[in-house]
């Protein structure tokens, strides 16, 4: 009965993930402990082109279907490269299945919610997390200001994004020395937080009436204590 409700819990879960927008899922899919890495490889089957994005180190690959009785995730089945192994999203979503239920057998006793692993402690937040409308907004702007970009990454650092993802955005939004404007925010995390829904109002950054205080509340369900705003 166990594993049957763990199977379902699994699936439901990968489900789930495969809605998601990417950057939010490969959050995920790090906290999973999969080390993904930005890699792509192309091939062609006929006059098809086949673009494969996500890659995993062989020898972690290997350790993570360790156990795993499943033809399509064995190596004659997929693409190797330079000590690579390069899958289709469809592939990493039934990986991330098997690692999922194998993250849940380990901690079928009842626990307190202290006894819980960090990372997945990120997951559930992450899978409850509601991206406030006035961020997304944001992050769909195509020319972002200055005070934008610092807005999005205090928010990102607010629910939890790695130094390796916010040197990325920061890089994408035109940020010189990124990454050690990242180290110095991630070192800040407990006295900077996003603007108040107020101050975003007042800077005609509010696009919708959520009925919270500040944009985390949406996020996380509750009010962000912190000492100093932005």
């Amino acid at each position: 009965v166990i594993d049957r409700v763990l199977q379902r819990e699994a699936e439901g879960f990968v489900k789930d993930m495969s809605k998601e927008r990417e950057d939010v899922f490969k959050e995920i899919v790090k906290l999973l402990g999969v080390p993904l890495e930005e890699k792509k490889i192309s091939y062609h089957v006929g006059k098809r082109k086949i673009e494969l994005v996500y890659a995993v180190n062989l020898l972690s690959y290997l350790s993570l279907i360790r156990g795993v009785k499943d033809e399509e995730l064995s190596l004659s089945q997929l693409v190797l490269s330079q000590g690579y192994v390069f899958l289709s999203k469809q592939k990493l979503l039934k990986l991330l299945k098997y690692v999922t239920l194998e993250r849940l057998s380990q901690s079928v006793r009842p626990i307190t919610l202290s006894e819980v692993p960090e990372t997945l402690r990120d997951i559930i937040a992450l899978r409850q997390g509601k991206t406030p409308p006035c961020i997304e907004g944001l992050m769909a702007k195509k020319e972002k200001n200055q005070e934008e970009v610092k807005l999005l990454a205090v928010y990102k650092v607010n629910v939890g994004t790695d130094l390796g993802s916010l040197v990325s955005f920061l890089k994408r939004s035109g940020v010189e020395n990124a990454e050690e404007y990242a180290k110095e925010l991630l070192s800040s995390r407990r006295r900077y937080v996003v603007y108040s829904c107020e101050k975003m109002k007042e800077k005609g950054l509010c696009v919708a009436d959520c009925g919270v205080k500040n944009p985390l509340q949406l996020y996380f369900g509750k009010a962000e204590e912190t000492n100093k705003n932005l």
